[in-house]
């Protein structure tokens, strides 16, 4: 048996009276007002991620060089040479 998945064959007047073919079907259940409360842009949170970010960088960068200063100073003692 063919289909017939035109809007006016038989399959489109069952869509219609079954309730499949209207879009009031689907509705959020929350109120507009709420909706665009929740989509309103805003910058805070990428600048407050943003920075934390470059700051962890800078942080972790701090403290590898740190320990790297030291492990290369005690190579130099360790190994009794002097390179500047």
């Amino acid at each position: 048996m063919q289909r017939d998945y035109s809007l006016l064959g038989e399959n489109g007047r069952n869509a219609v009276e079954t309730g499949l073919a209207a879009a009031e079907w689907y509705h959020s259940d929350v109120s507009r007002k709420d909706m665009k409360a929740l989509m309103k842009r805003s910058d805070g949170p990428a600048l407050r991620d943003t920075a934390i970010l470059y700051g962890l960088m800078f942080c972790f960068a701090l403290a590898v060089f740190a320990i790297l200063a030291r492990l290369w100073g005690f190579i130099r003692i360790c190994f009794g040479f002097a390179l500047a």
